[in-house]
């Protein structure tokens, strides 16, 4: 079997190329480095599959034999969940299908973040299966929330798109809530906890950031975040009282 590259690229713990097999049909190839061994992604596939086998319209990639340290995907021509919420319209997805994912991830700590869920006819494929590991109770449903917040980010200067984006996010907090039995004070502390942790990680990128929009992030957007933060609180505890 002979194969062509079509695209390469490295990330933080693996090099993926996109080959083209004989067939016409293309695949992922992800080669890991030291961090984190093929092994160990594949077993979180697995784990994956099992904790998404009960969410309609929701499942996996698939994955094809390959080497001990490497993994061979599908590619799924769909774009991104991160994609079309930059781009519209909204909703992209129900919000209840979303929440149902999360709240199937919930204990597994998938890496839910919306550029990790592709849309392929109506349904949802999920990427990605792992994430750094955090005592954060809800990390899978706090990254797709902070996915949301890049979303807007990455719609600046288009502003008007925030009230839309805004919504979502409440409804897909709302179903996740609903199913799990977590109050809104608990996601949103380990929001803020992620969204900390976050910088942290993205400090060595700032130089490369354009200034007007490391400008707008750190001075406009985080603190519209905070004061959206603390308005949901007050509601929640106001609702609490009455």
């Amino acid at each position: 079997m002979t194969e062509t590259l079509v695209r390469h690229w490295q990330r933080r713990n693996s090099i993926v190329d996109v080959r083209r097999q004989d067939s016409g049909e293309l695949q992922i190839v992800k080669r890991y480095h030291t961090l984190y061994s093929a092994a160990q992604e594949y077993a979180a596939y697995e784990r994956l599959d099992r904790a998404l086998a009960n969410v309609p319209g929701v499942r996996a990639v698939r994955r094809y034999p390959g080497k001990p340290d490497e993994i061979r995907m599908e590619y799924v021509e769909g774009p991104t969940l991160a994609a079309k919420l930059v781009e519209g319209p909204m909703p992209p997805v129900a919000p209840e299908q979303i929440g149902q994912l999360l709240a199937a991830v919930r204990e597994l700590k998938s890496d839910a973040d919306p550029s990790n869920l592709l849309l392929e006819r109506g349904a949802i494929v999920v990427i990605d299966p792992l994430l750094k590991a955090q005592p954060l109770p809800h990390l899978s449903a706090v990254v797709f929330l902070h996915g949301v917040i890049k979303a807007a980010a990455a719609s600046l200067p288009r502003v008007w798109r925030w009230p839309a984006l805004v919504r979502f996010a409440r409804a897909v907090a709302a179903d996740y809530s609903q199913r799990t039995g977590a109050s809104a004070a608990e996601v949103l502390s380990d929001l803020a906890v992620f969204q900390k942790q976050v910088m942290a990680w993205n400090r060595e990128s700032d130089r490369r950031e354009g200034l007007l929009r490391l400008v707008l992030r750190r001075y406009a957007l985080v603190p519209l975040l905070g004061l959206i933060r603390q308005f949901i609180l007050l509601r929640e505890r106001r609702s609490r009282i009455f």
